[in-house]
């Protein structure tokens, strides 16, 4: 009887240890892709000699990506863009995208976290990022984050607009949370 009380303890924690190791999994398969889909965006931007747009949907923080079709005649009107690629880029059943600001266009610009002693923001904004014709794009900063209140997980993935460099970080959200 004993034993298998004992058991059982113990299939109960590595049960419970393998659904945060799973969460985090997720994330970081859902910031591979976003940061994949990224690039494919930028190069896309430059082969097609178009405006690409990279957004998120308010409800479920899916990526969405338009096209400038007609630069021309309809300057800043963008429509969806519903390439192979993009559907690719979905992120995994349980992760959203958090926040995605822009950090401005320069190489040099600062992709630190905001300075102790700015005003924080009430709730994280989903901006757009633009993908230029030229190979450049606007600079930002994306948070994605699993749903798991109990397991939290997120990366941080910042995006260097001048040159295309993507870096991706972990960030604790219990920390996150308290600060």
């Amino acid at each position: 009887m004993l034993t298998l009380a004992l058991l059982v303890l113990l299939s109960a924690l590595v049960i419970g240890s393998f659904h945060g190791t799973l969460q985090a999994t997720r994330v970081e398969e859902s910031s591979s892709r976003m940061a994949s889909l990224l690039r494919t965006a930028r190069a896309e931007a430059a082969n097609a000699g178009r405006r690409f747009r990279l957004g998120f949907d308010a409800e479920t923080g899916q990526p969405v990506v338009s096209i400038e079709p007609d630069p021309l005649g309809a300057p800043g009107a963008f429509q969806p863009y519903l390439a192979w690629w993009v559907k690719l880029g979905r992120l995994e059943a349980g992760v959203r995208a958090l926040s995605c600001e822009l950090t401005g266009a320069s190489a040099f610009a600062d992709l630190e976290t905001s300075q102790p002693g700015e005003p924080q923001q009430d709730k994280p904004t989903l901006a757009e990022i633009t993908f230029y014709p030229d190979g450049t794009s606007d600079s930002a900063r994306i948070v994605l984050a699993n749903d798991d209140e109990d397991h939290p997980w997120a990366v941080q993935i910042t995006l260097n607009g001048v040159d295309g460099t993507i870096d991706t970080q972990e960030i604790n959200m219990e920390e996150e949370s308290t600060q």
